[in-house]
């Protein structure tokens, strides 16, 4: 039996799920994970007003980000690297 068609009218909110092999993310945001790392790491401001800053996710959410990115840097000299280049021109701005 078929899925039902969508009802669809301007401005709706769709839920979309895209997976890969082994229910994986096809989508994965780096960027916006290493952003959230730094700025957690360079400044003051809780976990909880990051997330409202980021689009509005839990505290969790920003925590788990930063830990994975924590993790994965450890392993990836490449990702380092990338990261405390950032750091570098962060700090030089003037």
């Amino acid at each position: 039996m078929a899925r039902p068609l969508r009802i669809e009218y301007p401005g709706a909110y769709y839920h979309v799920i895209n997976r890969g092999n082994n229910q994986e993310k096809i989508f994965k945001n780096k960027a916006r994970e290493v952003a959230i790392y730094i700025a957690r790491d360079m400044t003051g401001i809780t976990c909880k007003d990051l997330g409202e800053y980021f689009g509005g996710v839990s505290g969790a959410l920003i925590t788990m980000m930063h830990n994975r990115i924590a993790d994965e840097s450890k392993k990836n000299k490449r990702l380092k690297g990338r990261i405390n280049n950032i750091r570098n021109q962060i700090l030089t701005i003037s």
